[in-house]
């Protein structure tokens, strides 16, 4: 999702909505929206609770892998927020 947050003009989410169930593979990682930086969800702009609520309603069996090029807390946190968006559910 960052790479579209970066290199397209299309906002991430609107992504998810047009692709829908046809997306079964993402890649998530952060980033400002100006560098393909791959930060974990949560350190750049990207509004991953919005996105991961979208994920849940359009693309519900997309395999999602965090790409991430950061500390080991980083990561940590990120699969534990990863974890509590899934034991959520879908976002109304």
């Amino acid at each position: 999702m960052g790479h579209a947050h970066a290199f397209t003009t299309l906002p991430p989410l609107a992504w998810v909505e047009r692709l829908g169930p046809r997306i079964v593979h993402l890649h998530v990682h952060d980033n400002a929206g100006d560098d393909d930086r791959h930060l974990a969800p949560g350190e750049g702009s990207i509004d991953f609770a919005e996105l991961y609520g979208a994920f849940q309603r359009h693309c519900p069996e997309a395999v999602l892998s965090l790409e991430l090029e950061c500390g080991v807390e980083s990561i940590l946190r990120s699969l534990a927020w990863s974890r509590g968006m899934d034991a959520a559910g879908p976002a109304e």
